[in-house]
């Protein structure tokens, strides 16, 4: 897959949308998007991605539409939902909170809904696929451990 490049039109409609989720500038919101830009760029093609999510019954989870929502940084993800997790390990939810990893092509990366959320909210660095990410491949399934 080439390189991922934003036509001048688009490029303004990002800026715009930056200025409208947050951002105080428009110097800030061009850092943000060459950075986001950039990123993806430099991805690996396949790609590892984790996700987290809750199942009560691991085989209830869907291993051919694994989801939209993913991060490259494991150690980020549970750092930012250590909270949520350890909740989820308590008597009054049956649900419990697994780590997805998967392998992706970036060609199922949704590059303009990647670049919007992270504008959005940067401090996610998410990386949204297509179709649910279908075509892409489960490296595992894990409960977390605390």
């Amino acid at each position: 897959m080439g390189k991922y490049t934003i036509d001048k039109k688009k490029y303004k409609e990002y800026i715009k949308y930056a200025l409208e989720t947050g951002f105080d500038d428009e110097e800030s919101a061009k850092e943000q998007l060459s950075y986001v830009v950039n990123k993806l760029n430099n991805l690996s093609d396949p790609v590892k991605l984790y996700r987290l999510i809750f199942l009560d019954d691991p085989s209830s989870f869907d291993k051919n539409q694994p989801g939209v929502h993913y991060v490259i940084n494991v150690k980020k993800l549970i750092r930012d939902h250590y909270d949520e997790m350890l909740y989820n390990y308590s008597k009054f939810d049956e649900s419990k909170p697994y780590i997805l990893t998967i392998e992706s092509p970036k060609s199922k990366i949704d590059f303009d809904t990647t670049i919007k959320n992270n504008l959005a909210y940067p401090h996610e660095e998410e990386i949204s696929l297509l179709n649910a990410g279908q075509g892409t491949k489960i490296i595992s399934l894990n409960l977390f451990n605390r």
